[in-house]
């Protein structure tokens, strides 16, 4: 029985099912407290003060359903009103960039949006062939946290004024708010809260993950479902998508989606951070930028993506270990029974691919199987960022 108290308190009392936990235990009564998770067979619930919500905003680019999405979808909806400069708070992997995808949209702009991380560049002079590419288009300016303060004003004018003459909308994202001009006075300043502050969409989020990486609607697990509310996300929704993109690619075909305890593959907190070196690697999930030349982006490539993933994902959270040869075999070819030395080949030809489109330096070849250079100087952008 669930008791709603005259203090406000919320208690259980009186279960006898043993189907019914809190926070993955099972009670027979218990005081509630704000952030609990209540199994209720396969049905939870979790224990928030919110505010009521007459209905919840949607959009198609942005997942949730709790008043933290209504409030992000709610200042999305303010700035595609007019083409006034953003200002965007988040820290690593919140959605940043989902975000900017969804008001380049909104805003119905004919021009491109293009990316431009100023991080790994430490001149004031922009690069003016991607800018001439965001004509009529949008400008998303990540990277400048870690320039001292004078290159950073300099940098923000700089692009500014060249976006403002190739009549493109600027959108400067950033993990801490600046107090340097020309920025104290955006038309528009929205902050994306981390996910362990937004947990009521989590689910939805999730849902949203597995279409796109499945390609179909599929069920969590109730196990998994609880692991994932209960899980802090330092690396937010990136850390998320990782997860479930190591799920999809082991996916059998058939039933509820299990997910890799997030509680036991830890990710990792401090994120690398572009070089100040012009001659760096950019690596991300599913794609990568060797020093001097154009992304290169693996999605359409799905069996060489997901042997590149397993790689970038070893790189992250455990640099240094090798990727073993059945590994990648089995990220690479999912439910696939092969010889062995057909598997070796394979494994083989979709590495060359990768050192072929720019990661010849890069791919190490051990006894044990393969791995990203642990020594090698990468900058890294979150997908999710």
């Amino acid at each position: 029985m669930v008791e709603v108290r005259d203090d406000g308190s919320v208690g259980l009392h009186g279960l006898t099912s043993t189907s019914t936990r809190v926070n993955g235990e099972t009670v027979a009564s218990r005081s509630l407290e704000i952030g609990d998770i209540v199994s209720l067979g396969d049905v939870l619930v979790r224990l928030q003060r919110d505010e009521p919500l007459a209905s919840v905003p949607t959009c198609p680019d942005l997942a949730g359903s709790g008043s933290t999405h209504a409030a992000l979808v709610r200042a999305l909806e303010r700035a595609a009103r007019d083409h006034g400069s953003v200002e965007l708070f988040g820290e690593p992997g919140s959605g940043r960039h989902q975000w900017t995808t969804a008001l380049h949209r909104r805003r119905r702009r004919p021009g491109r949006l293009v990316v431009l991380h100023r991080g790994a560049d430490r001149s004031a002079r922009p690069d003016s062939e991607r800018l001439d590419d965001a004509a009529g288009g949008t400008v998303l300016l990540r990277g400048l946290d870690g320039l001292p303060p004078p290159e950073r004003a300099r940098m923000l004018a700089t692009i500014s004024q060249r976006a403002a003459t190739l009549d493109a909308d600027l959108v400067v994202s950033s993990s801490r708010p600046s107090t340097h001009a020309p920025w104290t006075s955006a038309t528009h300043r929205v902050d994306i809260p981390p996910l362990r502050d937004r947990r009521e969409d989590i689910p939805a989020i999730a849902a949203h993950l597995v279409r796109r990486h499945l390609g179909r609607p599929v069920a969590l697990r109730p196990a998994s479902t609880l692991e994932i509310m209960r899980y802090e996300w330092p690396g937010n929704i990136a850390e998320l998508e990782a997860s479930i993109r190591r799920a999809a690619a082991r996916d059998p075909g058939h039933g509820a989606l299990r997910l890799p305890n997030p509680f036991e593959t830890p990710w990792p907190i401090a994120a690398p951070q572009p070089s100040a070196s012009a001659g760096v690697l950019q690596l991300g999930p599913t794609w990568f930028r060797p020093p001097g030349a154009t992304v290169v982006e693996l999605k359409r490539r799905r069996v060489i993506c997901r042997v590149y993933g397993a790689l970038y994902e070893r790189r992250l959270t455990r640099p240094g270990e090798p990727v073993l040869l059945g590994e990648l075999l089995a990220e690479g070819w999912p439910g696939e029974r092969v010889l062995a030395r057909s598997g070796a080949n394979r494994v083989y030809v979709a590495l060359t691919t990768l050192r072929k489109l720019g990661l010849r330096g890069a791919i190490i070849r051990t006894k044990r199987g393969y791995l990203l250079d642990p020594e090698l100087e990468v900058g890294a952008e979150a997908a999710a960022a």
